[in-house]
């Protein structure tokens, strides 16, 4: 009898302890940890799957309007998610003029065939939509991780967070689905919400727009560097976009000299002496170049040399003093 309920014991509290787990996980936690939590699922996903280029939409409520939060989620995750140097994340400036462009707006209600059209528009394998809901109790945030080809979601992630005063009132206020992303409120539950949403350089490559939108350096010694290039001419351009070959380098603050290895547009790689790809006029393209074996006590470029060919010729853009993201 006493061995008995020695067992019982035993298994209510491990029954007891389950059910506490589980509740300290549903628990809602404060915003930043909760984005953190967020992301950190969404790697995993990426990570299990492979894909590692991704849009990210806005973030409507159940009734399909964006509010401010459904605005500053997105801009959240894509800092995150490009911190972490494994992901080629679409810049938000870039993401919501095309979808301006294509007339499709950012609220993220999207149909099989626009995710599939968005997909080869920006180079991408993955979209996230997602849902930020008021519980009452809690706002909870549910995100859906949608692969381009197919149109078919592979993953979803959520977490719940605590209805802070600021979060409520931004729930609150809608805005307009058409608007640009860099008009994001900013607030105390928000330390980087438009880091990444404005060009940090910009020059002209013969009728060629080149902005440089922002440049890092990874655990892994390499320096990724999101260029996005505007073809203003008249017509469409066929443009050969040169590596290490083609002298395509960079100086960090040390003088140190680093050849580019690779460069890639959308599912597009470079090979040997660069690639080429054609600029559709007036509609912007990303392009990421990576440059390996950088020392990491490097802070800054000094000078990024940009070498592209056009019309035949090759044209040259040189860009200075850009402080590297860790």
């Amino acid at each position: 009898m006493k061995k008995l309920s020695i067992i019982i014991l035993l298994n209510l509290g491990l029954t007891l302890g389950i059910h506490a787990q589980l509740f300290n996980r549903n628990k809602p936690k404060p915003f930043d940890k909760q984005m953190k939590a967020l992301t950190g699922q969404m790697v995993k996903s990426f990570s299990e799957t492979g894909k590692n280029q991704i849009a990210i939409m806005g973030f409507p409520d159940v009734n399909g309007k964006v509010t401010e939060l459904g605005k500053l989620i997105p801009e959240e995750l894509t800092t995150r998610l490009f911190k972490t140097g494994e992901f080629q994340v679409i810049e938000r400036q870039l993401l919501t003029k095309v979808l301006e462009e294509q007339k499709l707006g950012i609220s993220g209600m999207l149909d099989a065939g626009s995710v599939a059209q968005l997909g080869k528009l920006l180079g991408v394998d993955a979209i996230v939509t997602g849902t930020v809901t008021d519980r009452g109790d809690a706002i909870r945030i549910n995100a859906r991780m949608i692969e381009t080809e197919q149109a078919q979601v592979f993953a979803v992630a959520s977490v719940s967070i605590i209805r802070e005063a600021n979060l409520v009132s931004m729930l609150g206020k809608e805005v307009n689905s058409s608007a640009t992303v860099n008009t994001t409120s900013r607030n105390n539950s928000s330390s980087e919400v438009n880091e990444a949403t404005k060009a940090i350089r910009k020059g002209m490559i013969g009728n060629v727009k080149v902005e440089i939108m922002r440049a890092n350096i990874t655990p892994s010694q390499k320096i990724k560097i999101e260029v996005v290039f505007t073809n203003k001419s008249r017509n469409d351009l066929i443009v050969k976009f040169y590596n290490y070959k083609r002298k395509t380098k960079l100086f960090d603050n040390m003088g140190q000299e680093f050849g580019c290895s690779r460069i890639a547009i959308g599912s597009k790689k470079s090979s040997y002496d660069g690639l080429e790809h054609r600029l559709i006029k007036d509609l912007p393209t990303r392009a990421i170049y990576t440059f390996d074996n950088i020392d990491q006590n490097a802070t800054r470029i000094s000078l990024f040399k940009l070498v592209i060919k056009s019309d035949e010729e090759d044209q040259i853009a040189e860009f200075r003093k850009i402080d590297l993201a860790k």
